[in-house]
């Protein structure tokens, strides 16, 4: 046991390497048997018939460099032709100089396949007659480039007018393939390729307009415009003078205003201006005063467009014109006028008032309330003495008949037309005063059992209930409407 070699725990107990052991994958690696088994194979590969010349064959060989120029030459114009190569300043086409340059009229397509250069960068390839014009710096490229311009140049002309290459701003960026932008115009003749270049050449030299609108770089001056004392903007404006006096009974300005202002309202609607009624009576205070002002009454009108003054103009025109008819028919058809005289408490004449007669008004509305007053108080009925300027009962008379014709005058507008008329409206006012006055001077005795009962209130439809009971003095008779 001791003999024998010590067992192996791994690979790394072993001290000579194992034996290969052959695998059928080793048959790719291994070189290809040869077919003569006596020959053995060098490095190098076998040696093959080679049909290139050899150096010394190569030497001996002499070679003429006119001929291979000429074949280069041959090779780079073949080429040009089959691209239909582009002609430009900078780079012009190769042609060989062996090229044989044809007269104009024997050239045929059959027999000249290479072009031919004639005067004037004109050249013929293939019969046409060609020219190539640059219109890379031109303002009028976008005119000659259009499709419109260059149909029109072949119906005046017959030749074809195409855009090639690419336009540069910097030429220097253009190359032999990609050339700057210009007109490949190719005729049949040399008449209509003359006629076609003389026909852009004409397009070049018109004038163009700007193409870039140099309004937009222009810096917009602000709008003149007229300014009020205030810096604000001014609008158009005008006055419309109203030419009429304020009289007592007449109210002008609400006759021109409206109800609620509803006449200048709609004026002001239909036009979009500002209507005002100012001047001497409009109640309209001035901002810079603060008062009104000495001027007669008038309108004003502004607005940021004339045509709407102008209209608005024409509006309060015919407003102004229907209330001077409404004028008129109350100067022909006055109210009548109190004959007597009268004062108030302080002894100044009670006519007296601005704005025609609105002391007097003020006057007789208190003098309304202290009746209406002393009409429920029990110190009513005590006898007073007539003020001096108290109306008799014969005046009284007088004024109840004025007042009855001019109600007779106006039948639309009579207010006691209910009543029957004036007349039977004043003798029902003073039967029912007299029956106040009865009852406050003897009071009747308190009913007894077998009296009758009172009769019924009045029905609705019997009319309003009657005026407090005037006074002895003034306005014991109710005035006319509209004072």
């Amino acid at each position: 046991m001791s003999d024998e070699a010590p067992r192996k725990r791994s690979r790394f107990d072993q001290t000579q390497p194992e034996p290969r052991k052959a695998s059928r994958f080793d048959r790719r690696s291994r070189s290809p048997s040869s077919r003569q088994p006596e020959s053995r194979r060098s490095r190098s590969p076998l040696g093959r018939d080679s049909r290139s010349p050899t150096a010394s064959e190569r030497r001996s060989t002499p070679l003429d460099p006119a001929a291979a120029a000429a074949a280069a030459a041959a090779k780079i114009n073949a080429e040009l032709q089959a691209r239909k190569g582009i002609q430009h300043v900078d780079v012009p086409p190769v042609r060989s100089s062996s090229t044989a340059t044809p007269p104009p009229n024997s050239a045929t397509p059959s027999s000249t396949p290479a072009t031919a250069k004639l005067d004037g960068d004109i050249y013929v390839a293939d019969g046409d007659y060609i020219k190539d014009i640059e219109v890379n710096d031109l303002r009028n490229r976008y005119t000659l480039t259009k499709g419109s311009t260059q149909k029109m140049i072949k119906e005046e002309t017959g030749a074809d007018v195409t855009t090639r290459g690419s336009y540069y701003p910097d030429k220097t960026m253009a190359t032999a393939t990609n050339p700057p932008l210009y007109l490949h115009v190719t005729s049949t003749s040399k008449a209509g390729l003359e006629k076609a270049i003389a026909k852009i050449e004409e397009l070049m030299q018109q004038e163009l307009p700007n193409l870039v609108d140099e309004r937009r770089f222009r810096r917009r001056e602000p709008e003149q415009f007229e300014r009020d004392e205030f810096g604000r903007r001014k609008w158009p404006e005008e006055r419309i003078p109203i030419d009429m006096e304020n009289i007592p009974g007449f109210n002008l300005r609400a006759q021109v205003v409206g109800q609620g202002g509803a006449y200048v309202k709609h004026i002001q609607q239909e036009t979009g201006c500002r209507v005002q009624i100012k001047g001497r009576g409009s109640g309209f205070m001035e901002h810079s005063t603060g008062q009104e002002s000495d001027e007669p009454m008038y309108l004003h009108v502004a607005g940021p467009q004339p045509p709407m003054v102008q209209k608005a103009k024409e509006l309060c025109e015919d407003l102004l014109a229907n209330v001077r008819i409404n004028f008129e028919h109350f100067k022909a058809n006055p109210p009548p006028t109190r004959m007597e005289s009268y004062t108030d408490g302080y002894g100044a004449d009670a006519n007296r008032g601005s704005y025609g007669g609105y002391g007097r008004d003020r006057h007789r509305e208190n003098s309304y309330s202290h009746q209406s007053n002393s009409y429920n108080s029990p110190y009513a009925a005590t006898p007073t003495t007539p003020a001096p300027g108290a109306a008799s009962p014969t005046d009284l008379a007088a004024q109840q008949a004025q007042y009855a014709q001019y109600y007779a005058s106006q039948p639309g507008g009579d207010p006691y037309a209910a009543y029957g008329g004036y007349q039977n409206y004043v003798a029902y006012y003073n039967y029912y005063q007299q029956q106040a006055a009865a009852q406050q001077q003897s009071p009747p005795p308190p009913p007894g059992g077998d009296a009758n009962p009172p009769p019924p209130p009045p029905a609705e439809s019997s009319g309003a209930p009657p005026p407090p009971p005037p006074s002895s003095g003034y306005a014991s008779v109710p005035p006319p409407p509209g004072l």
